[in-house]
């Protein structure tokens, strides 16, 4: 199942079933025409993701994109590995930007991210005329230090986007991209056990979606407990159940 997650409302907008005999590529094209997108909105997508017609389905509703490059697109990560490495070596400023944060909050480690961008979309060659839109490529590093031990692990991830080259900004949308993880697929399985349910077909997708509509509830409701704790108040509550009943309905009020 993919699935399309507002990270700043916590809710999922939509969902769409990997057909037998096919992959997420096709999957991930039709969601993308089924979502409302509108100028401001940025769209961030794994690297499997990265497709030419994607990019074309998010352009055409005047959204951004921010997507990873890996070697399943060997030309233009090539590309873009070798322009990043050009523009690190000379220290060229003009088109540039750099950003840095440390989060020390981590679970037993120190992470560390750089992002350097580059807002020169010719550098890619004629690699720069395939994705519409692109101005900008950038490489984000991630360095988790062990608090315990010193071991350190560095990570380089490549990005191209329709965004400028404010690096502070497009790393923090791809800090609210790697949330999904937790926010979205963690939290269905441990609160909903959805990774061992035995639920086949068409019963797995109402199944998902039903969960997703629960937790978007939740989530949303304004009581300062875990989902959890809510879940249980509204089988002991009666009027816990219609708070959250009531507003859920709100949501579809025109």
């Amino acid at each position: 199942m993919v699935s399309a997650y507002d990270v700043t409302n916590q809710i999922s907008l939509a969902q769409e079933q990997v057909a037998e005999k096919t992959n997420e590529i096709t999957a991930d094209k039709a969601l993308l025409e089924l979502l409302d997108l509108h100028e401001g909105d940025v769209v961030t997508m794994d690297a499997m993701g990265t497709q030419r017609e994607n990019v074309r389905l998010i352009r055409e509703k005047k959204a951004d994109y921010l997507l990873e490059v890996k070697e399943n697109h060997k030309n233009l990560y090539q590309a873009v590995v070798q322009a990043v490495n050009e523009n690190m070596c000379k220290g060229i400023k003009l088109r540039n930007d750099q950003w840095e944060d440390i989060d020390e909050k981590g679970h037993g480690f120190v992470v560390n991210r750089k992002c350097y961008t580059v807002e020169e979309k010719f550098m890619l060659g004629k690699q720069h005329k395939l994705w519409d839109g692109i101005r900008t490529f950038c490489l984000i590093t991630i360095t988790r230090t062990s608090k315990t031990t010193g071991e350190r692990t560095v990570t380089p991830h490549y990005f191209i986007t329709s965004l400028g080259k404010d690096a502070k900004e497009l790393i923090n949308y791809k800090r609210a991209h790697w949330q999904i993880e937790n926010s979205l697929h963690r939290t269905l399985d441990v609160e909903f056990n959805e990774d061992n349910s035995q639920k086949k077909m068409t019963s797995a997708v109402n199944y998902s979606l039903i969960t997703k509509m629960v937790m978007a509830v939740l989530k949303n409701n304004p009581k300062k407990l875990p989902l959890a704790t809510k879940r249980m108040a509204a089988g002991w509550d009666d009027n816990y159940m219609i708070e959250l009943l009531e507003q859920f309905i709100s949501c579809y009020k025109a």
